[in-house]
């Protein structure tokens, strides 16, 4: 399915695109250049990482090792619960709030904070050592060799093991996601539009790529399979391949693939913003969007299907099986099968900002209802759940819907305009489950609330029709 353009609609300076099937229209208009609409839409690091109120919600991708899984809360501690029965093991208190993925390597857990530092602990939760980098650390550890690499704010920086600084890089703005390497080049991303590749030993720039808004850290693959990970940041040295492609998406509606000299060798534009990382399962390319969209990309970047979610969708897909599993800010964890079609989804009381992970059959993934949840995936079930810190408070609820709509704002007025042709897409796309209203008696994270035999699995179920206990 392309797009083809068509400029004889829309405002002046003003392009029209639809697809082959004119299913829908796409309007992408240049920026205006005067103060007031530059600051009506800005997007910026700052404006959506710093200053995030404490509370319990989970923003963070978990880890597993062991038995044991890890993950941060904005409660301000770090936590290690038992796999099997979600009961907890030991919790570290941080100095600040946390939506710093942790990493796993060599037998240490690494984290960063709010409060500049990068903490690395022992398997048992001793303090080993921190290390302050100057600026609040959400950037995703990765560890290769004996070799720690992480962000503080606009500062890209390469540790020991033992936490001495190495050397240190600097970007135009700041680091949110996590590094990628393959052949002797590492690759970090910015919010000021660039993709680095770099040299791992010394930090000399090699080359720079820039793209027309914030880009995300590349997946690595070769010969179609995934090389480098955002879920396998732990390695032992960097891997070696042949004609490697980096994957990576922006916000200015493009899916770059790129060669690891930096060149454009593909692209494919989705109409709207991307919002997450790009992951495989060697048979298509999958990432989601602002405005709610999940693609799947065959492996030269042409459109297979898309799938449409309540809302916005930030956080990259895990893959388990032939199954693709897609986080979003409506609330929802989602089971999609590898041709599209939604087989269940799971209401969490907040929402899901960051990607779950696997081991065996088993789902783990938080949301900002401040729950930490463990669904088997087969039987559809919930194992367990296990509550963080002191609830969700007004002022984190406020930096929620200030992030979703500072997000959606950009996405809409930047880059295009989305026109919904009917009356049910116009409610989908002015639809937030911000203000969903539970039944009284009703607490999210239950158990009972989400045993099978309450039909909360059943395909197709809405959670706003008449089946209970999901009720307006």
């Amino acid at each position: 399915m392309g797009y083809a353009k068509d400029q004889s609609k829309g405002d002046a300076g003003a392009s029209e695109y639809k697809n082959e099937n004119d299913e829908k229209k796409y309007y992408f208009v240049e920026e205006r250049k005067d103060e007031e609409n530059k600051e009506e839409v800005k997007l910026d690091y700052d404006q959506l990482l710093r200053n995030i109120p404490k509370g319990g919600s989970i923003a963070a991708m978990p880890a597993y090792y062991g038995g044991v899984v890890y993950f941060p809360s904005l409660d301000t501690y770090f936590y290690a619960l038992n796999a099997k029965t979600g009961k907890l093991v030991w919790k570290f208190k941080m100095g600040d709030v946390s939506v710093s993925g942790p990493l796993i390597h060599n037998k240490k857990v690494y984290f960063g904070s709010h409060d500049g530092h990068l903490y690395c602990l022992d398997l048992v939760g001793k303090l080993l050592w921190k290390k302050y980098l100057g600026d609040i650390v959400v950037s995703y550890t990765t560890g290769i060799g004996n070799k720690i690499f992480t962000a503080a704010g606009k500062i890209f920086y390469c540790l020991s093991d033992e936490g001495k600084e190495l050397w240190r890089f600097m970007t135009g703005d700041g680091i949110f996601t996590s590094p990628t390497a393959v052949n002797d080049k590492l690759f970090i991303s910015s919010f000021d539009k660039h993709i680095y590749a770099l040299e791992p030993e010394t930090g000399k720039m090699i080359w720079k790529f820039i793209a027309g808004g914030s880009i995300t850290t590349p997946l690595v693959c070769a010969d179609g399979k995934h090389v480098f990970t955002l879920s396998e940041r732990s390695k032992e040295k960097i891997p070696n391949a042949k004609n490697p492609v980096l994957y990576s998406a922006s916000i200015d509606n493009n899916l770059y693939a790129l060669s690891e000299n930096g060149e454009v060798l593909n692209k494919f534009n989705c109409g709207g913003s991307f919002a997450t990382i790009v992951n495989t399962d060697g048979k298509a390319f999958y990432t989601g969007t602002a405005a709610g969209y999940f693609y799947a990309l065959d492996m030269n970047l042409n459109p297979k299907w898309k799938f449409r979610a309540g809302g916005m969708i930030t956080a990259g897909p895990a893959i388990h099986g032939n199954k693709i599993y897609v986080s979003c800010w409506d609330q929802k964890l989602y089971c999609l099968s590898d041709e599209g079609e939604k087989l269940w989804e799971f209401l969490t009381g907040g929402p899901i900002a960051a990607e779950p992970i696997f081991v065996d059959d088993k789902v783990y993934f938080g949301s900002a209802d401040t729950f930490f949840y463990c669904i088997n995936a087969e039987k559809r079930t919930v194992e367990w759940t296990f509550q963080c810190g002191f609830g969700l408070p007004d002022e984190l609820k406020a930096k929620i819907k200030d992030v979703l709509n500072t997000i959606s704002e950009y996405d809409k007025k930047v880059f295009k305009v989305w026109v919904p042709e009917t009356q049910k897409e116009r409610l989908q796309a002015g639809g937030s489950l911000q203000n969903y209203q539970a039944p009284a008696g009703f607490q999210f994270g239950g158990e009972e609330v989400y045993k099978s035999s309450s039909g909360a699995y059943k395909t197709d179920l809405s959670y706003f029709g008449k089946k209970k206990p999901y009720k307006k």
